[in-house]
């Protein structure tokens, strides 16, 4: 109700720690979403994610992900990840007898 229906702002406490999530649908053929958690263990993500229909049964999908945590005190260790994911879904229908 805060972002007038556009944005939908879900922040969560769970096992792995504090995560606040924005998720968009900017329009029919793009949704968007982006999220920020904190770990209770020494670890922090951020993720973007973005999904674009294309025609009647492909989609693309864009996700970059940040993860740093650190094993010991001071030492840091950082992963960033990115994939890039083209999806064809075609519904399979079986005539009834």
């Amino acid at each position: 109700m805060i972002t007038g229906r556009k944005w939908n702002l879900r922040p969560t406490v769970g096992a792995d720690g504090v995560e606040v999530k924005v998720q968009a649908r900017a329009t029919r053929e793009f949704d968007l979403e982006l999220s920020y958690l904190r770990g209770f263990q020494n670890q922090e993500r951020y993720r973007a994610q973005g999904l674009a229909w294309f025609r009647d049964y492909f989609t693309g999908r864009v996700i970059g992900d940040r993860l740093t945590y650190s094993l010991q005190q001071g030492l840091p260790i950082q992963t960033n990840t990115f994939r890039l994911e083209l999806t064809f879904e075609y519904p399979l229908r079986f005539p009834n007898p």
